[in-house]
């Protein structure tokens, strides 16, 4: 066994200094023991990634700005006001009507598309209910 003693003088202008041969060393002999972690590691990293949902999301905000309407000649003439809640439920509604809906499915061409709509056990299409309900899913 190969054993060797390192002793410290006293002097603090000696212990603050850093050894780095005896650092070296260290991390030569201990090298397995971070080779094993990493190796332990990266395994672990790319389990979780094939093992882990594939969750997809998104999120959009429409903005409705007021615009001053250009009418000449014609006094009292009050532009619509944006800022009423029953404007922006309107507009809301609008946005999520089934016609809409179904024009965005079919113009992303996602009734097309078998990761969205996978094929029936019956070979039959599907109906724009459907696929409006999973689009809103």
């Amino acid at each position: 066994m190969n054993t060797k003693t390192v002793s410290i003088p006293s002097g603090d202008a000696s212990a603050s200094a850093f050894d780095f041969a005896y650092f070296y060393h260290l991390v030569l002999t201990k090298a397995w023991v971070i080779i094993l972690f990493i190796i332990l590691s990266g395994c672990a990293a790319i389990a979780y990634i094939l093992q882990a949902p594939k969750i997809y999301a998104s999120r959009a905000v429409i903005e409705v700005e007021l615009e001053t309407q250009r009418v000449t000649n014609m006094p009292d003439i009050n532009p619509e006001d944006f800022k009423l809640p029953e404007v922006l439920q309107t507009i809301e509604q609008a946005l999520l009507s089934e016609t809409l809906l179904v024009r965005v499915v079919k113009a992303n061409g996602l009734d097309k598309d078998p990761s969205f709509a996978p094929p029936k056990r019956d070979g039959s299409a599907y109906l724009e209910s459907e696929l409006v309900a999973r689009f809103k899913s």
